[in-house]
């Protein structure tokens, strides 16, 4: 690991990993970034401690720092590189004026999530985008992804952690079969071309593509200014960068206050009703949930994300389910 020292108390563990990104390393996420606050000289600050199975990672994070001129023990701060970077390259935060405009006349909203095999080095293993057309949910998107050969060869203890989270196993697992629909190496190209086509194409012109990656659910006109959107855009920006999209992923909660929508994002982890794809929905029930930093959680399913916030932001009632660790409790007290 690498420690950063004399930082400021106020940044997070997602700003220090933006902070990196700006300074060319781009597969660190915040899981991966340790905050420990001090005292220094009667002032508040932070250390991070940097984590990674990459010694050439860590080897670049050393030297980028010493090129930006901060020092990894004492005196200038990373906040003063990060503040050159950001007048080379604005912050994509969505919240330029461009940006907003782009966001209020949009005519389709795609939420998109994913999930990993590993996150450092960044390999996918599912996504789901849930398509929003005049106030409706009117289609889906769904698949997983057999990592290429090398990329297996990649994976260390890490994938075993995210395994947990999301139960998704590899090739060399017999559950494998069981993941449908499915985009093989080969047929990755032609996925991400797939992609533009399902946040723009009318429901007739996508019914003729007969992808089994999609349902539809109601007729919808062609998009003309779609954008794309996720809760916490960290991961998703990530594989946009890395899959070298045209897209632009904006957080939920800014386009819900752009279209004057109110959600209550707290639920998403805490309480709901699972809308799993139907890998997840066949888990034996003891494989339906996962512990996570101590706590009892449901398996991550890409799918369920994006359908869970797609009903909040259109308003429709969900009769949400408790998580595992409420309904411990709640049997504990019966």
């Amino acid at each position: 690991s690498v420690q950063i020292n004399n930082l400021p108390a106020t940044i997070s563990r997602s700003k220090m990993s933006t902070i990196l990104q700006f300074l060319g390393i781009d597969t660190i996420d915040s899981e991966n970034i340790e905050m420990k606050p001090y005292e220094y000289n009667g002032q508040m600050m932070q250390k991070a401690k940097i984590s990674s199975n990459s010694v050439e990672q860590l080897d670049k994070i050393k030297n980028t720092v010493k090129e930006q001129k901060i020092q990894l023990t004492q005196g200038i701060t990373m906040k003063m590189a990060y503040e050159k970077k950001v007048k080379e390259k604005p912050v994509q935060k969505g919240n330029t004026q461009q940006q907003q405009d782009l966001i209020k006349n949009s005519d389709s909203i795609c939420i998109i999530d994913f999930e990993a095999f590993t996150s450092s080095p960044l390999i996918v293993s599912e996504i789901g985008m849930v398509r929003i057309q005049q106030n409706r949910i009117v289609a889906q998107l769904h698949t997983f992804f057999e990592p290429a050969e090398q990329n297996v060869d990649q994976m260390t203890g890490a994938y075993f952690t995210k395994k947990n989270i999301t139960r998704i196993p590899l090739p060399i697992d017999p559950e494998f079969a069981q993941l449908k629909p499915i985009i093989r190496p080969k047929q990755f190209q032609d996925f991400l071309s797939f992609l533009v086509k399902f946040q723009t194409l009318s429901s007739t012109e996508l019914q003729n593509l007969k992808s089994p990656l999609i349902q539809i659910f109601s007729p919808f006109e062609k998009a003309l200014t779609p954008i794309l959107a996720a809760k916490g855009v960290e991961m998703e920006r990530k594989v946009i960068a890395k899959w070298k999209l045209p897209f632009q992923v904006f957080e939920i909660a800014d386009v819900c206050a752009l279209k004057s929508k109110q959600m209550n994002l707290n639920q998403i982890h805490s309480n709901r009703k699972f809308f799993y794809c139907e890998f997840h929905s066949q888990l034996p029930k003891e494989l339906k949930t996962v512990l996570l930093k101590g706590k009892q959680q449901n398996a991550h399913c890409a799918l369920d994300d994006c359908v869970f916030l797609a009903k909040q932001f259109c308003g429709v009632e969900i009769e949400v389910e408790a998580d595992v660790e409420t309904k411990q409790k709640v049997e504990k007290e019966n």
